[in-house]
Parts: structure tokens; sequence; C-alpha cells
């Protein structure tokens, strides 16, 4: 019998990340649900993971932030979007130093919440509207803020996309209506159509 064999890894942390998730994009939309997460890195770029012997000092402004829960050690902030603005997000590790006294490099980060300004369509996986008949495809509809950024969009955000059912057979639909995935059934020219329903303020 061949035993497993490991090695296990004791270092210290170099710097911080940040991430937004679901989608790890940093726009999005007013009363979304979302997570910020902080995550912490050697010096060698491997993610450690910590426990409750290491803290973490997150702050997001709380005027457009709401806060539902946090994590003890303080990595993880899950709340909601609640006002269009700029919002700085920091981190600061509280209870360990670098090796050789150096400090822990410190991420800082802005959540952006704005408003949609336009629709982008896309036909996935080859991103090519000349498709040949019975092609799996998604239809996918990005939404797009007044200065070119894509926004992550969740259930705070509603979008009608429409195709002709005579061309495309619907297999599913997001709830929010920005993705379709179906097969093509038919030759011909096929509209898509996608508008913005509503977003909630």
């Amino acid at each position: 019998v061949k035993l497993p064999a490991a090695s296990v890894v004791v270092t210290q942390p170099a710097y911080l990340r940040l991430f937004l998730l679901p989608h790890n994009n940093w726009a999005i939309t007013v009363d979304e649900p979302c997570s910020i997460q902080v995550q912490v890195y050697d010096r060698n770029n491997h993610r450690i993971h910590i426990g409750d012997a290491v803290s973490v000092r997150s702050m997001v402004s709380e005027e457009y932030f709401r806060v539902y829960s946090m994590t003890r050690n303080g990595t993880v902030i899950d709340g909601t979007t609640i006002k269009v603005g700029t919002v700085p997000v920091t981190a600061t590790l509280e209870s360990v130093r670098a090796i050789g006294g150096a400090e822990v490099k410190l991420p800082a980060a802005s959540v952006v919440v704005t408003q949609p300004a336009y629709l982008r369509l896309f036909l996935l996986p080859h991103n090519n509207w000349a498709i040949t008949v019975d092609e799996p495809c998604s239809i996918q509809v990005q939404v797009y803020d007044r200065n070119n950024h894509r926004i992550h969009i969740g259930d705070a955000v509603s979008v009608r996309s429409m195709v002709s059912e005579e061309y495309f057979r619907v297999y599913s639909m997001t709830r929010n209506g920005t993705v379709i995935d179906g097969t093509t059934i038919k030759v011909g020219t096929v509209p898509v159509t996608a508008t913005l329903e509503s977003v909630r303020a």
C-alpha cells in the first residue's frame, strides 16, 4: 500500500486582496446583495488560510452599503448596496506581521454603485452571430453604465429578452432575463431584442 505524503507550509502574510462576490465585478447596481471578501497571500503569491488567530479589519461606508453579517475574523462582509456612488473599501491585517518586520501590503478598492445606461447582446460560446441549425448557444445581455463599465446585475435589475420561437428553441432563461440558453431550429435571420424593464432604487 502506498501511503500519501504531504508538507505543511508555515508562512507569513505579505499582502491582502479584496474581492466583490459573486462575480468579482466592482461595478454593481443599487440594492444588489453581495459579499466583500479579503484574502491573505504570502510573498510567493500563495493564498493563506487564516483562522480566528488572525484578524482583519475591513471597512466599508455604511452610507452606501448595508452590512448584514461579518465573519469573526473580518474576512467576509455580506450586505447590500443602498445608494449610487463610489464606496471606498479598505482592509487591515491586525494581528500578524510579515517576516523581517516588513509591513503587510494593504489593499484598497472602491465599489462603484451605478445606474445602467445601455445594453449589449452577445451570442456565446463563439460570439459570432452567424451559426448553423441545431447549434446550442446562449444569448447573453450585458449591462453597462455611462462610463462603459460592465455592471454586475442580479435580481434588482430586470431585462426583457425576446427571440423568435420560429427560429430558436429556448431551454432556459435566467430570472432577470440576461441569459437565454437554447438551440437554433430553422435557417433565417432571427431578431433578438433586449429591453431594460426595471431597476430597483
